[in-house]
């Protein structure tokens, strides 16, 4: 089991003040990350700001536990917190102490830009599983569904998986693009370069490899290296996997080059059959000159 502690914090009447803020914090670790929003009477902060984080055993007085941890850039600290435009911040903390764990209330006494927050903000915790009905988070924050090990992949699923439009969202709008210009020729060639195979997994990648057993159909990296290398990613072990990306503008692309190779070659049949009718035309004018010439020489005969 692990512990989320989160801190709701309450703002005084002027000043700097943490009006909302959350610890994300798991197992006996003792650095955790403390998120929050920081406002003052006129509005919220923005930019780097100087901290300072200090934790306690009591609400008031006390007696403060671990080290203090300073967020203001001068040698040692850390550089100052970056404060969005809306006031949120996230930092990293570590006092040198477990935070959680020890059956006795935490506080977190907040500094910003020398302005003291008070009081101080309790950490409640509340445990939850890190295994809920096949969805497993692991400690480097990696999702499984189906699997306890999904590997260096950020969310990893062990069977199919579904979505109610049957299509993904990717960001495309041209005004969040530069360097823009065409797929390269070729698509078509590139694309006919790659190999399908018919293959079955083998029983180390069955044992640790999130891979499913049976027959299957796909491509194996090493070629698709050779065509697309920006198709490739490696794992911590350096195996290889494919990650297929612009497939559709590829498919596209490669459309546009087939019918532009489909209308040459009507154009080139259209042209030969125009030239083979042009010449058929031709002969035909010939032999009815021909034919002219014969008769009226035929009449001049009869004539005399």
């Amino acid at each position: 089991m692990a512990a989320i502690l989160k801190l709701m914090m309450r703002c005084v009447a002027a000043g700097a003040c943490l009006v909302v803020a959350s610890v994300s914090y798991a197992g006996p670790q003792t650095t955790f990350t403390f998120q929050g929003v920081l406002e003052q009477a006129k509005g919220s902060f923005s930019g780097p700001t100087p901290m300072m984080f200090t934790l306690w055993d009591a609400i008031i007085e006390g007696n403060q536990l671990g080290q203090t941890v300073v967020y203001d850039g001068s040698e040692g600290n850390g550089a100052p917190v970056n404060i969005a435009d809306s006031g949120s911040f996230a930092v990293s903390l570590d006092f040198g102490v477990p935070v959680w764990g020890t059956g006795q209330s935490r506080y977190v006494e907040v500094t910003a830009d020398g302005e003291l927050q008070q009081p101080r903000f309790i950490i409640v915790g509340s445990t939850f599983s890190s295994n809920t009905r096949g969805l497993n988070v692991m400690p480097n924050g990696n999702v499984g569904i189906g699997t306890t090990n999904p590997g260096s992949f950020l969310l990893a699923v062990n069977g199919a998986a579904a979505n109610r439009t049957g299509s993904w969202s990717v960001l495309s709008d041209a005004r969040l693009k530069k360097d823009i210009r065409d797929v390269q020729r070729g698509t078509l060639d590139r694309l006919l370069e790659l190999r399908g195979v018919e293959f079955e997994y083998t029983e180390e990648a069955l044992a640790g490899h999130n891979v499913a057993s049976g027959p299957m159909v796909g491509f194996l990296a090493q070629d698709v290296e050779c065509v697309f290398p920006e198709w490739i990613e490696c794992d911590e072990n350096g195996m290889r996997f494919v990650t297929e990306r612009g497939t559709t503008a590829l498919m596209v692309e490669a459309l546009r080059e087939l019918r532009n190779e489909k209308d040459r070659q009507i154009d080139d049949l259209k042209a030969q059959h125009q030239a083979e009718i042009d010449r058929i035309e031709r002969a035909k004018d010939t032999k009815i000159a021909e034919l002219e010439a014969r008769l009226e020489r035929l009449e001049q005969a009869a004539g005399k």
